[in-house]
């Protein structure tokens, strides 16, 4: 039995919705976004004004901790993000995730597995002992239909030290 653990990134450690909600659709909520008719246009335009959208986005106060305390535990881990089929610079994306996560939390670029659109992560269950932590219902849903473990962790439901528990 091979144990397996798959952090998402965006919405575990980085705060992609505040800072992109914010910053180019006044405010408004992931829901409206992801209900608008030119959702793909409008974040394609997001991701062009702003290319290393992924390098500016502002981090989880909890999230060394979390981080710190799988290592301290002896659990290993991988960082499973999607990047977006609508981002023009894929490249750029995945550089600002690995290089985010080498200077935030020293994990390595060869421990930064990214995928185009966030359905390909079930790719990776290998049985019920890979395990992903994600902010996305869809994703965890999706993982546990591939015959994998799903932990949906949302800031402000779930705390780091609750889903550390039930990672243990």
């Amino acid at each position: 039995m091979e144990f397996n653990l798959y952090l998402d990134s965006d919405e575990i450690f980085y705060k992609w919705r505040p800072y992109v909600m914010d910053k180019y659709f006044n405010g408004n909520d992931i829901d409206w976004l992801n209900k608008h008719p030119q959702r793909d246009e409008m974040l394609s335009e997001g991701y062009k004004a702003e290319p290393n959208l992924f390098a500016n986005l502002w981090t989880y106060d909890d999230s060394a901790y979390f981080i710190n305390s799988l290592r301290d535990a002896g659990i290993p881990f991988k960082i499973l993000t999607s990047i977006g089929t609508v981002h023009h610079l894929p490249e750029q994306a995945r550089h600002d995730k690995c290089l985010r996560f080498y200077e935030d939390f020293n994990v390595r670029s060869s421990d930064v597995i990214t995928v185009m659109k966030s359905e390909d992560k079930r790719t990776f269950v290998k049985g019920k002992y890979c395990i992903l932590v994600d902010d996305y219902h869809r994703n965890t849903s999706q993982w546990e239909d591939s015959g994998g473990t799903a932990i949906l962790h949302t800031h402000g439901t779930h705390t780091f030290k609750e889903t550390l528990e039930r990672i243990k």
